[in-house]
């Protein structure tokens, strides 16, 4: 009996085949298994954790939440920020990798008018030193809470004091803050 014979043309399409089917195969099997893996080539290890890093990771007792707030239309105007945020929220990425559940990651898009701007002014770090600030001088007597309205574009400042003249100026301090802090993020278009 005869042994069927394949073309060339017939070989040569399932070696084709099979070399896609091989390729896709290892792409699949990288992407599982290699994908907290990072190769650091840079001279001085630039994108490397350094290992005060990974030492503060590893003792986290608490989870924390990290929020990243970025614009990916800013970052296409100027794109030289978009390409260092790309290197942050990475970074960021590392870190909650590597904390075994104890870092959640938040990347938030502060669109205008949204509650994720006013959360955002909200975070600002003068924001949060004015309220540290406030809490310092209010003491055990008194108490301030800063969130933002989830149903208008604003950022609610409640402070309770011993007085009323203590209250307004605490208040007045972070409310002017937080203006600072909403009107350094505009910007003309």
């Amino acid at each position: 009996m005869a042994r069927p014979t394949l073309s060339r043309s017939t070989i040569a399409i399932l070696a084709l085949v099979c070399a896609v089917v091989l390729f896709v195969a290892v792409n699949v099997l990288a992407d599982r298994t290699l994908r907290t893996t990072r190769i650091d080539l840079t001279d001085g290890h630039l994108y490397t954790l350094s290992k005060g890093s990974l030492d503060t990771l590893s003792k986290l007792d608490e989870p924390i939440t990290l929020r990243f707030y970025y614009s990916p239309r800013l970052g296409d105007e100027v794109p030289s920020l978009g390409i260092y945020a790309q290197r942050v929220r990475e970074m960021l990425e590392e870190y909650a990798a590597l904390a075994r559940g104890k870092i959640d990651l938040q990347i938030l898009n502060p669109e205008p008018f949204s509650p994720v701007e006013d959360r955002a002014v909200a975070d600002a770090p003068a924001v949060v030193a004015a309220v540290a600030a406030a809490e310092e001088r209010l003491g055990r007597a008194g108490r301030i809470l800063v969130r933002p309205s989830g149903t208008e574009p604003l950022v609610r400042v409640m402070v309770e004091a011993a007085d009323r003249a203590t209250t307004e100026a605490v208040a007045e301090g972070v409310a002017a803050a937080i203006r600072r802090a909403a009107t350094d993020g505009q910007t003309e278009t």
